[in-house]
């Protein structure tokens, strides 16, 4: 987790699909450009989508392992 600022530009487009370049926009806006929570409220709204995301997908793994009993690595 870095700061996408020091990255080439292919890798900050590909960086803004994960929700730690999000968060790591948040804090550095908060430390370093003394902002406040008005000024990183973009960056909570963009992260809800994937929370969603990602609580739905381990909500059907869940359902799928209690259904049959038996844990499986390995795709959906």
């Amino acid at each position: 987790m870095w700061p996408l600022a020091i990255v080439s530009s292919t890798m900050r487009m590909i960086g803004q699909f994960t929700p730690q370049a999000w968060a790591v926009d948040a804090w550095t806006t908060l430390l370093s450009s003394h902002g406040d929570i008005l000024a990183i409220g973009r960056e909570p709204n963009i992260r809800a989508p994937f929370a969603v995301g990602f609580f739905t997908v381990a909500t059907l793994q869940l359902r799928r392992v209690l259904a049959t009993g038996s844990v499986e690595c390995g795709p959906l």
